[in-house]
């Protein structure tokens, strides 16, 4: 079967890099006539090297593109500047604070020669990356220098171990980029992961024991709210912040609200027996909000709000589980929950909480490294679906729930949409006459 034929790491949703033969984003300077630029001494580019050092090395980058004019170093000409649909092949813009400082390949990359020009970052071929290399690229020496990354190298130090295996500068960078978009190289000053918990205490608690215990690699702040006012919490949750909602079954009219007014994601974790649902995903403003979820809920079981009061919000307390004994050495009485309220063993609380982790933490990734790369569609996280699964048997299933028609906030969120779309439209026919 021969080689595909992508010239970069093309993942499933990762964009394919721009030929060796691309001008950088910045073009060097010129005249109005279209002289070229006056070429710069080396004194000038030390200098503004210099200041730049504290910039990041991307900007730094783009800066001296833009003071040499900008040419590869293939020798071919400057194209033209780059228009909306080429910004895709620009490489990540490093943060001024200078988050990412250093690389490394992920723990599940292969590095793996295929053929006589291509490098293929996995065991299956249709859905790992492969780089195909051209003819001044030394296929071997590309490999060891990406192979170099399985400890921590800087993005400067890899830039010039591919342009000495025969690369571009420019080339090189965009192919970073493209691994790193891929997931198949990754920052190790990564940003740390934000989640708001809320909902039934225990039940809370265990899963963001869990999801930290998931997220060793990845920094974690978990803002945990439980007893607290979870109003307080929701209304000054960034919209970059992922909200869960676990075992979230009595909503009052103002949680509701506030979470349908937030532009966050919600992730909503039910463990409903001895299934386990997430979801369905509030991605961004889109998909069924908790108003859908409560009246689905009303409208496939009537007895739901009566079931809904007895499911416990915490622990009985200690005084009332266990009562001081008359005389020392009396037996403790076993807990016992009173009528009309049930908890969760913790032995099944545990288990439950670390399968809902587990397929949890892979999303808050998503989410996150979505943030800087938003063109690049997911389709596998996608607004409205739902995963059902059995931590003991192996039950799993996965359906997309569409918004409740009777839903107010959805549907006024919905005339919205179609109004501002059909704004727009209106606006496009006008400028097209």
């Amino acid at each position: 079967m021969p080689a595909p034929p992508p010239s970069t790491p093309t993942p499933t949703g990762a964009p394919a890099s721009a030929p060796a033969t691309d001008a950088p984003a910045h073009q060097g300077a010129g005249t109005a006539t279209g002289t070229p630029p006056r070429p710069h001494t080396h004194q000038e580019l030390t200098r503004a090297a210099a200041q730049l050092s504290t910039k990041g090395l991307a900007a730094a980058a783009a800066v001296a593109d833009a003071l040499t004019g900008s040419h590869p170093s293939d020798g071919t000409a400057p194209a033209a500047p780059r228009t909306r649909s080429d910004e895709r092949a620009t490489p990540p813009r490093i943060d001024d604070d200078g988050t990412i400082r250093s690389l490394r390949l992920a723990s599940h990359a292969l590095v793996l020669l295929r053929g006589k020009d291509c490098i293929q970052f996995g065991m299956d071929a249709t859905s790992h990356g492969i780089l195909q290399c051209t003819g001044e690229e030394k296929i071997h020496r590309v490999a060891a220098a990406l192979t170099t990354a399985r400890t921590p190298i800087g993005i400067g130090r890899l830039t010039r171990a591919l342009v000495k295996a025969g690369m571009s500068q420019h080339r090189a960078r965009t192919v970073i980029a493209d691994l790193m978009h891929a997931g198949i190289l990754e920052d190790t000053a990564r940003r740390p992961l934000h989640a708001v918990v809320l909902g039934q205490a225990d039940a809370a608690q265990a899963v963001a024991a869990q999801l930290k215990a998931q997220l060793q690699d990845h920094p974690l702040s978990l803002n945990r709210s439980v007893s607290s006012d979870p109003l307080r919490t929701i209304m000054h949750v960034s919209r970059h912040t992922p909200i869960i909602l676990v075992n979230f079954t009595r909503p009052t009219s103002a949680l509701c609200k506030s979470l349908v007014n937030n532009p966050s994601t919600i992730i909503p974790v039910t463990f409903t027996g001895r299934h386990i649902e997430i979801g369905p995903l509030h991605l961004r403003g889109e998909g069924p909000c908790v108003v859908c979820e409560e009246l689905r809920r009303r409208r496939n079981d009537p007895q739901w709000p009566q079931i809904a009061t007895q499911i416990q919000p915490t622990r009985p307390s200690a005084a009332r589980r266990a009562p001081t004994p008359a005389a020392a050495g009396a037996t403790l009485p076993a807990a016992t929950p009173p009528v009309g309220v049930a908890s969760m063993a913790g032995d099944w609380l545990e288990l439950a909480a670390r399968t809902a982790a587990t397929n949890l933490a892979p999303l808050l990734v998503a989410l996150d490294r979505q943030r800087d790369a938003p063109h690049l569609d997911n389709h596998v996280f996608r607004p409205g679906l739902r995963i059902r699964l059995s931590p003991t048997t192996w039950e799993y299933s996965t359906d997309v729930v569409l918004p409740d028609p009777r839903c107010p906030d959805c549907h006024d969120r919905a005339s919205v949409l179609a109004e501002v779309r059909k704004d727009r439209i209106s606006e496009l026919s006008r400028a097209g006459e």
